[in-house]
């Protein structure tokens, strides 16, 4: 939320429609966001650990 600094009623609006238009529910798409958010930080991980490697 800070990152795109959206309110908690806009993503909430947002996971809403996302769930909606995908015909899940909503809980569904929050387990989505939290594993592509892990995943995001695993891999900004190994790219930063790549950079050391590299100096």
């Amino acid at each position: 939320m800070t990152m795109h600094r959206v309110s908690e009623r806009e993503a909430y609006d947002m996971l809403r429609a996302q769930a909606m238009e995908k015909r899940v529910t909503i809980d569904d798409i929050c387990h989505s966001v939290i594993q592509a958010g892990e995943v995001l930080q695993i891999a900004r991980g190994m790219a930063s650990e790549e950079g050391r490697e590299k100096e």
